[in-house]
């Protein structure tokens, strides 16, 4: 895993996770913390999309994961957040959703969902259904998906024939 970008204030990283011996392409891995003060949202968001673009899809092989501090599937609270909603319902999956039926589990205080892990379209069947895990002590519940990320490039192949180990 290699850290491509971070913002000043540390709310939003960017990594890419690789394969030593190039086994499947690239991951991208996105993981934001939005200010959990609502007043802070809207200029947070709006900043937001100055970096990530919410008139364009993520690039292929992507996950989108963190606190967000809101519900992503209630109204936008904020006019100046109808963007972000837009970009997250138009290209990212959301298989904690899917799988509940429109009805996902809380993640925070066992009263609201505001912790997510989402793909890119293109992930989101290699993914697996997703998992709560509850953390005594902690106000958030750990939410987990696996992901089959090990699909080999095409093309030629390196391989280490090793005859003696065959019995050749």
């Amino acid at each position: 895993m290699a850290p491509l970008w971070a913002s000043r204030d540390g709310r939003l990283l960017v990594a890419r996770v690789s394969h030593i011996h190039d086994l499947f392409s690239d991951l991208f891995i996105y993981v934001l913390y939005a200010p959990a003060k609502a007043s802070q949202r809207p200029s947070f968001f709006s900043e937001l999309a100055q970096t990530l673009h919410f008139d364009h899809a993520p690039s292929d092989r992507c996950l989108f994961l963190g606190d967000f501090n809101h519900n992503i599937y209630k109204p936008a609270p904020h006019v100046s957040m109808n963007p972000w909603f837009q970009w997250l319902q138009s290209y990212w999956v959301d298989l904690h959703f899917e799988e509940s039926n429109g009805r996902p589990l809380p993640t925070f205080q066992a009263s609201s969902t505001i912790d997510y892990v989402l793909l890119s379209h293109d992930m989101a069947s290699s993914a697996g259904q997703p998992l709560l895990h509850y953390v005594p002590g902690r106000d958030h519940v750990a939410v987990s998906i696996s992901i089959a990320v090990g699909i080999p490039r095409p093309g030629p192949q390196k391989y280490n024939f090793q005859p003696k180990r065959a019995g050749l």
